[in-house]
């Protein structure tokens, strides 16, 4: 079997097949399909060695009880819920890119009285570098 070996789509007339150009080709209850064609339930499809058969849904049937008091209850079998509705998504804004903002005067005046302070105690004019590159 190819990669793209045959088309299999559903529409309003039914499902229809066709050849992709496949080697082999496709057959329909062992007829070669050479357009599209329409897969009927109960018909087999070979693709290759493969064998697909179209089988149309069983409808369930209703289960009913007599109850005693002369009434008929009946279980109506469970439909699948129809498909949800489309949801509208929207982006988010774009985010407002950021101001530089002057720097406070404690964030830097701060950590320079310090070093000056421990430079003054341990007599290390060193100290007075860690003043200064904290202001970065």
């Amino acid at each position: 079997m190819s990669r793209r070996h045959a088309l299999v789509r559903a529409s309003r007339g039914g499902i229809e097949v066709d050849d992709l150009g496949s080697t082999n080709g496709i057959y329909l209850n062992e007829v070669l399909v050479v357009s599209e064609a329409a897969w009927k339930p109960g018909q087999v499809l070979r693709l290759g060695a493969n064998q697909l058969q179209l089988v149309p849904q069983q409808r369930l049937p209703l289960a009913t009880m007599a109850t005693g008091t002369g009434h008929l209850e009946v279980a109506i079998p469970l439909r699948p819920s129809p498909p949800p509705s489309p949801i509208e998504l929207e982006a988010p804004a774009r985010p407002t890119p950021l101001t530089a903002r002057p720097m406070p005067i404690l964030s830097w005046a701060i950590p320079l009285v310090v070093a000056t302070g421990l430079a003054a105690v341990f007599r290390m004019p060193m100290l007075m570098l860690f003043g200064l590159w904290h202001r970065r």
